[in-house]
């Protein structure tokens, strides 16, 4: 975590973006206590003024298992995020898929436009856990690894310019129609 403002800096340049999704097959487990670092990303984001005040927050998860934030959805939403069902591209075809990725992605989102700017993400193989993402390797931390990519001509949603293979939805398991 502590690695990652300078890394989006570099490869996506110092603008404050409006939105941010993240996603994790497991978050903290409801022994561990509420989990704490989908708000560290946050704080973590806005103290290097990459991250706008009002942005738009999701949290995608396995239904069926998403430990504490299914305990602690109240606390959570009330803390500004969304919590919403990681959903498969159709292209995977119906047979039932469990989030398993890991990301963080944050991009800027503008009204009447289905450009999606400034993007960046990170995918990785570490949870949205503290010992997967906020601890370093160790006694406490797990060894994991990472990258940070700034995407180019990325789209919100389908329209009669946009090739498939740019659009949002179809590269991760994410979506805005429901919520878990």
């Amino acid at each position: 975590l502590r690695q990652h403002p300078d890394l989006i800096k570099h490869h996506a340049g110092s603008t404050a973006r409006n939105y941010l999704a993240l996603g994790s097959g497991y978050y903290e487990s409801v022994q561990s206590g509420a989990p704490d670092v989908p708000d560290s990303i946050v704080a973590h984001l806005k103290e290097h003024d990459l991250l706008t005040t009002t942005s738009n927050r999701n949290l995608f998860v396995n239904p069926l298992a998403c430990q504490a934030i299914a305990t602690g959805h109240v606390a959570i939403e009330a803390n500004g995020w969304n919590i919403r069902s990681a959903r498969a591209p159709e292209y995977f075809g119906a047979a039932p898929r469990a989030l398993h990725a890991k990301f963080v992605f944050s991009s800027n989102e503008r009204s009447g436009s289905n450009n999606c700017s400034s993007p960046w993400i990170y995918l990785g193989s570490g949870n949205l856990t503290n010992p997967g993402f906020k601890q370093k390797a160790g006694a406490i931390g797990n060894l994991e690894a990472g990258i940070i990519i700034a995407p180019t001509n990325l789209k919100w949603g389908e329209d009669r310019d946009s090739d498939p293979a740019s659009i949002v939805t179809n590269l991760l398991p994410i979506h805005w129609d429901d919520r878990s």
